[in-house]
């Protein structure tokens, strides 16, 4: 069944305005204001090196930083 793009702004009204319990804290809302835990691999991601994760993270958002610096 085909969903009309109505659903996508679901997602961002749920979690933006639901009444989250807090054993959800840090876990993330799906497709159509569903709750979900993150993968592991992405929380593994998350994590710094130290942190027994593999700092994709920190990677990502120094790449991110070094390539819009110019822009502001």
């Amino acid at each position: 069944m085909k969903k009309g793009p109505e659903y996508g702004a679901y997602s961002e009204i749920y979690g933006g305005f639901a009444d989250v319990p807090s054993e959800h804290n840090g876990g993330h809302v799906m497709a159509w204001g569903r709750l979900a835990d993150l993968p592991d691999i992405t929380l593994r991601g998350l994590k710094s090196e130290a942190e027994g994760g593999t700092g994709r993270a920190q990677i990502f958002f120094d790449y991110c930083d070094r390539e819009v610096r110019t822009f502001l």
